[in-house]
């Protein structure tokens, strides 16, 4: 699984999987997903698990190319990147810095070049008993599902993480269990405080108690769930906002700032605003970049006598005000 290590609003999706069908190439179409997260910012690894770099500009062509793979045999291909900094063989985990965005490689924003630059991530499953041979982005093994005509490279967002991942992660670090903060928490393996599970061993200190922090964390991601889906007597769902979810969760009764803990949140995980759905907490992270931050949807928007002009304001914007709002 993967995830993206920025803030949600820091990245802007420039090129969707399968949707370039005039790229001048022999396939047709884009093999994975065009991100911009600031002109020359850090990159680090998307991959939530051990990875090994498997290659590092395997070939001329593709220079500032770097290869991962990870425990259960996927590969990950971030392209574009100028100063990496890992090496062929390298045993790395998630948010390790691998080299800085760069403009080099081809783009849906060709016109824009130098102004955008972009990083290039692509995914497929490795399959060395029983797949095929890549025709053109054939990096040392076999792949599954290699004639799909991109190769064996399908939609990142196949195994990609939801937000639901990311908000208990936020709920974790504010309320203190990451960081050993709070004593109780982390001695009931419980970070998101809850007061009650169903998966519970037991109650201490007015808190739910869990075996493992690792069950501790999967009732938090499952309660939020279940509030995001209106399963719960709390009368939140879908429709309700993250400022209206933190009144529910933590209220002003008991000693709390709900209005603080949801700027927080939104702080932490680069949401919006406070009237953000929590409805959105169900969809992937890339889903929900799709459907906030997706350059090529403003693109289509616009004449094309003066989308050059409206593409360098917006990647000046993009860069120095909106990621940074």
């Amino acid at each position: 699984m993967w995830r993206f290590p920025f803030k949600l609003k820091e990245i802007l999706l420039l090129a969707d999987y399968g949707q370039r069908e005039d790229l001048k190439t022999e396939i047709p179409w884009h093999n994975g997903i065009d991100i911009s997260i600031g002109d020359g910012d850090p990159v680090y690894s998307f991959v939530d698990d051990t990875c090994k770099v498997e290659k590092v500009n395997p070939a001329l062509q593709d220079e500032g190319t770097i290869v991962l793979s990870d425990t259960n045999n996927w590969e990950y291909v971030f392209a574009h990147l100028k100063n990496i900094r890992v090496q062929s063989g390298d045993l790395i985990s998630f948010e390790t810095f691998l080299g800085y965005q760069d403009s080099r490689g081809a783009s849906i924003q060709e016109f824009l070049k130098p102004y955008w630059s972009h990083l290039h991530f692509a995914v497929r499953k490795i399959d060395d008993d029983n797949g095929g041979p890549a025709k053109f982005w054939n990096y040392g093994h076999k792949y599954k599902d290699v004639d799909n005509g991109l190769d064996g490279f399908i939609d990142p967002n196949i195994n990609c993480q939801r937000v639901l991942v990311r908000v208990a992660k936020a709920i974790g670090q504010i309320e203190g269990y990451f960081g050993n903060k709070s004593e109780i928490l982390v001695k009931n393996n419980n970070p998101g405080g809850l007061r009650w599970s169903p998966f519970q061993i037991g109650q201490k200190g007015g808190f739910a108690v869990f075996n493992t922090p690792e069950d501790g964390f999967r009732a938090l991601v499952w309660d939020l769930e279940q509030k995001a889906r209106g399963n719960t007597r709390t009368g939140l769902n879908g429709n309700s906002t993250i400022l209206e979810f933190c009144k529910v969760w933590a209220p002003k009764e008991d000693g709390n700032n709900p209005f603080k803990y949801a700027e927080n949140l939104i702080r932490i995980c680069g949401f919006n605003s406070l009237n953000d759905k929590i409805g959105d907490w169900l969809l992937t992270e890339l889903d929900w970049v799709r459907k906030y931050n997706n350059y090529s949807k403003t693109e289509k928007t616009l004449g094309l006598w003066f989308k050059s002009v409206i593409g360098l304001f917006l990647n000046y914007a993009w860069n120095r005000i909106w990621k940074n709002g």
